[in-house]
């Protein structure tokens, strides 16, 4: 498992509860990874984010 990542109990337990939940929410955040992440996408907004994250896989 990669350094840092959540469980995958924790992400099965949060997709649960998003599958199930009856909420139109569109975005679920499972793990503290994740929850770095949606903190620093919200502060860069989600055009930069994408720009700046697609480019650590090109």
């Amino acid at each position: 498992m990669m350094e840092g990542a959540s469980e995958p109990e924790l992400i099965a337990e949060v997709v649960y509860e998003a599958a199930t939940d009856s909420k139109k929410q569109l975005r679920y955040v499972a793990g503290e990874d994740a929850k770095a992440l949606y903190a620093q996408r919200l502060e860069m907004g989600a055009e930069a984010f994408r720009e700046q994250f697609g480019k650590q896989f090109i």
